[in-house]
This record gives structure tokens, C-alpha cells and sequence, in this order.
């Protein structure tokens, strides 16, 4: 299954990432599959290129967001302190600055050096009003 798709900055390649625990990078002009990243132990839920598309982030079942390489696959940072499954990631357009949203509906914030920026609930279903006219 594809849980998350991500197009480079120049619109040329791909990522994607799944239930295989697997980070896949596409040519899209041919279709070629052009390397695949391994490494991960759970699901990889969504995934962005990051600034100039040198590399990816992929948010994870196991509570924390990835960034690899795209051009080897090599391990830059994980960015953790997630409470729980992590379900989504997204960059800044600088690639400076990371966040992700996961099970515990808390947003969490980290700089590219992977400290910790800031959190923030979202609100939960509960917390809202209902209306029943």
C-alpha cells in the first residue's frame, strides 16, 4: 500500500513511501524505480521532499520522522519525541524547519538540527461543540 507520495522540487522524481516499511524513489519522465531506502520497522505514513529535494523526511509508526538521502539512502537525522504513531510530515520550503502530526493529536516541531521547537494539541473530536437542531 501507498500511504504517501511527494514530488521533488524540480518536478523530475518521486517518493514515495508505504506499509512495506519502504521508501521508494521514482523517475517520472520513464517510470523507473530508481532506489529503494530500507531501514524502517514500521509503516511509513506520508513523505516530503525537503528544501532542494537532497533529501526526504517520512513520518513512521514508531513515533518518529526519518530523513534520509535521496541519493543513497543514508540516514540524516530521526526526529523523535513523538508521543505516538506518527501520521503525517511536512517541511518548511527552506527544509529548516520539520512538522508532524500523529495519533495523539499533538503537533510537534523540530529544526534541521532535530532540536525541538515547539508542540501544539489540536483539538480533539470530543472537544467540539455539537449542534442537534
Amino acid at each position: 500500500h501507498v500511504l504517501g507520495v511527494s514530488w521533488s522540487a524540480n518536478g523530475r522524481t518521486l517518493a514515495t513511501s508505504g506499509a512495506d516499511m519502504v521508501i521508494k524513489v521514482w523517475d517520472f519522465r520513464s517510470g523507473d524505480q530508481q532506489r529503494t531506502i530500507t531501514g524502517f520497522s514500521k509503516e511509513l505514513t506520508s513523505i516530503r521532499f525537503v528544501g532542494d529535494s537532497v533529501n526526504v523526511a517520512a513520518s513512521c509508526g514508531d513515533k518518529n520522522v526519518h530523513v534520509r538521502r535521496v541519493d543513497n539512502g543514508g540516514a540524516v537525522r530521526s526526529l523523535g519525541g513523538g508521543g505516538d504513531f506518527m501520521f503525517s510530515v511536512d517541511a518548511a520550503a527552506d527544509g529548516k524547519v520539520f512538522v508532524a502530526g500523529g495519533q495523539d493529536s499533538v503537533l510537534r516541531v523540530w529544526d534541521d538540527a532535530g532540536k525541538s521547537l515547539a508542540t501544539f494539541e489540536a483539538p480533539k473530536a470530543e472537544d467540539q461543540p455539537v449542534s442537534t437542531k
